[in-house]
């Protein structure tokens, strides 16, 4: 009880700004996880091939989205919230026709010829003509939620996450296992109505919301100035989710649905180190932008390469257990794609160096440089995909995409080499760390026939997490203490 009151204590002393970050990464990280938590219910109730299908329908919906709806809840949506302090009604509900006209033109192009979509996207007209609806509706979601994470309205911020993120949820497993119990054909599409049906009725209700508030659909002015400042960042945006989803989009058009699913069951099992990476890039990169504009790099590797190792050991323990995560969170028809988690795992880890480079290439506004190493590795993706996955098989996609998360984090570490002359991360240390990773992670898969040995693995890890557990903590406190101080400043600038 003291300790929830210490707690309590210190959440109410935080800024307005502090408390606004740690609410969204707090919304991110429930959200993350109950989709993680509710897989076992979905495995046991839905075939492999309609996992795979409605998998196929959400990777097909973030990849097309991207242009369907010009991306203009993208970072242009929180410079004009800078830049038109005054009339961010008005920006709002303008970016809401020109998001209306831009999914009208994905609805004609549909319609004028069905069929040839339906068999490209391997979707049911229904599946597609609720893709269309979302494209609609979704974005007013999504640019109020923008507008109250600039706006530090965190209570409202979380009010709309949780509610989507549960609802949906509630209402998806409802809708299948009622169509279940009724015999129905293909459980994938009671899933998507379900969980859809919840995000587009949150999105109508924002979009009425925003639109009696800006009064105007049209603004010749906010319509010049978002299409001049997003057109960079759809392409960037566009290759950031050909290179999460092309594994899942070719496996489906090449290999089947079922593989489809299993994969991608197995895929969202092994992305538990994302929640982590969330949290931390958060937290990191105020961090990181304070100690550069100071000119005190030294005193970012210092705080980097024990937090990067924390990542790898989390992304070693579930190589090590995935066997035990297969038997929770799904059934028999997926124990033999264990080995596809130590890849993927250990391209996550990537994920998190592609980041923290990434910071620095953003402390220095050359994004162009961030969508030109996310293109390249987006391409070798598709590439790779094409050729390996005919000749081995869907496994192969795991292996390509820890390949292509390499190619990102090299080209954005060169980048900023090029760019910031000073050191920043310890180079060396985390070219070990990485090879070790990599190393181990692969061994992993050679130890899960023998169960005593992985856990005494396990064991010995957390032995050492608990030994370090008081430098860790310190570590973190330290980085939150700057980051307190930022957010005061900011919050100031802000009023």
């Amino acid at each position: 009880m003291v300790t929830i009151k210490k707690l309590f204590g210190k959440y109410k002393a935080m800024s307005v700004a502090a408390k606004a970050v740690a609410a969204y990464t707090l919304a991110s990280l429930f959200t993350k996880g109950l989709g993680i938590l509710t897989t076992p219910i979905f495995t046991r109730v839905m075939s492999s091939a309609e996992i795979g299908e409605f998998n196929t329908f959400s990777s097909w919906y973030s990849l097309i989205s991207v242009v369907a709806t010009l991306s203009l809840s993208s970072g242009v949506f929180s410079l004009a919230m800078f830049e038109f302090k005054e009339e961010r009604d008005a920006y709002s509900s303008a970016m809401l026709g020109l998001s209306f006209i831009s999914a009208a033109v994905a609805g004609i192009v549909y319609v004028i010829n069905p069929a040839f979509w339906n068999g490209l996207l391997k979707l049911n007209t229904p599946e597609v003509i609720v893709m269309i609806v979302a494209f609609f509706l979704i974005p007013a979601t999504e640019y109020r939620m923008v507008r109250l994470r600039f706006e530090y309205r965190y209570k409202t911020l979380i009010a709309i996450s949780l509610t989507n993120a549960v609802l949906g949820t509630g209402l998806s497993i409802a809708a299948v296992l009622f169509c279940k119990y009724l015999n129905f054909e293909n459980l994938a599409i009671p899933r998507v109505i379900g969980l859809y049906l919840v995000l587009c009725a949150m999105g109508l209700a924002n979009g009425i919301f925003i639109i009696v508030k800006g009064k105007s659909l049209f603004n010749p002015k906010f319509w010049k100035f978002a299409l001049i400042h997003n057109t960079p960042i759809i392409a960037n945006t566009l290759a950031n989710h050909v290179l999460e989803t092309s594994d899942r989009l070719m496996i489906t058009n090449m290999v089947g649905k079922s593989q489809t699913g299993i994969y991608s069951t197995l895929y969202t099992a092994s992305s538990i180190p994302l929640i982590v990476i969330a949290a931390v890039n958060v937290n990191i990169l105020p961090f990181n932008f304070e100690k550069l504009k100071n000119n005190e790099e030294e005193k970012i590797s210092a705080v980097v390469s024990p937090i990067l190792f924390v990542i790898a050991c989390v992304c070693l323990l579930l190589s090590l257990v995935a066997p035990e995560i297969v038997m929770i969170l799904a059934t028999e028809e997926y124990y033999a794609a264990i080995y596809i988690m130590p890849p993927v795992a250990c391209g996550i880890f990537f994920t998190a160096l592609s980041n923290l480079f990434g910071n620095i290439l953003l402390y220095h506004k050359k994004t162009y440089l961030i969508m030109i190493s996310t293109v390249i590795a987006a391409a070798s993706n598709v590439a790779m995909n094409y050729f390996f996955i005919q000749q081995f098989g869907y496994f192969a996609a795991a292996y390509t995409t820890l390949a292509s998360y390499l190619i990102n984090a090299a080209l954005q570490l060169i980048f900023m080499k090029i760019v910031h002359r000073k050191k920043v991360y310890d180079i060396k240390f985390i070219a070990l760390i990485s090879a070790a990773l990599i190393a181990c992670t692969m061994l992993c898969m050679l130890l899960y026939p023998y169960a005593i040995v992985r856990y005494v693995v396990v064991a010995a890890l957390l032995a050492l997490a608990i030994i370090f557990r008081k430098r860790l903590i310190a570590l973190f406190k330290a980085i939150k203490k700057k980051e307190n101080k930022d957010d005061e400043k900011l919050s100031e600038n802000n009023a």
